[in-house]
């Protein structure tokens, strides 16, 4: 597979955002997927003018020294991506070292069955990739806890009737957790990305 011409074919988080936002102006009537990215282009601009990233986690993005691509792998009605792809989007605005890009799951399916979770194309999936298209690091489809609310249900041991009601206690916990855990997990994303200075020096 040519990662660098996927990563050609992916999109600032901008235009993501803008051409939701487009499709939303262009289609009208009663979808629940539509409805979806609506809740999520409203969650996600929230996010952006609100979330200021922990001090701790702007010294480790400025520590960054090599240019990477931080390639998410998402879609526009997904719950979990509308939380974090804001977040990352903030990180990445933090230095021009990594750069935010995505790309839609089922349009590029080969893409994604390369970066399963347990054999399911669970989303977002972030990945890092260096200037010569390596993967340095991947994370995803959400934090940990969150994670484990929904395997629980889906081994059927959860205390939710149905998936209507997981989703509403995943989002619940998305805000009262306030991305501290997401803070604190995107650590060992990010670290792999930063060179030794005996690395850097090597010509």
């Amino acid at each position: 597979m040519n990662i660098n011409r996927k990563i050609e074919q992916a999109v600032g988080f901008d235009h993501y955002l803008h051409d939701f936002e487009k499709q939303l102006e262009q289609k009208n009537g009663k979808d629940k997927i539509l409805n979806y990215i609506y809740l999520n282009v409203k969650r996600m601009k929230r996010i952006s003018k609100q979330y200021e990233p922990a001090p701790y986690l702007v010294k480790l993005i400025l520590k960054i020294n090599q240019p990477v691509t931080w390639l998410a792998i998402t879609e526009g009605w997904c719950g979990d991506a509308a939380h974090l792809l804001p977040i990352l989007d903030s990180l990445s605005r933090l230095s021009f070292k990594p750069k935010l890009k995505v790309l839609l799951r089922d349009e590029h399916p080969e893409l994604m069955d390369e970066y399963l979770t347990n054999g399911s194309r669970s989303i977002p999936k972030i990945l890092a990739f260096d200037e010569d298209d390596q993967l340095i690091s991947q994370w995803g489809p959400r934090p940990n806890s969150a994670q484990k609310m929904v395997e629980s249900f889906m081994n059927g041991v959860s205390e939710y009737a149905n998936y209507q009601e997981l989703t509403e206690a995943v989002q619940k916990w998305y805000h009262y957790d306030r991305y501290l855990t997401f803070e604190s997990e995107i650590i060992e994303f990010i670290e792999p990305q930063i060179l030794s200075k005996s690395y850097v020096n090597v010509r």
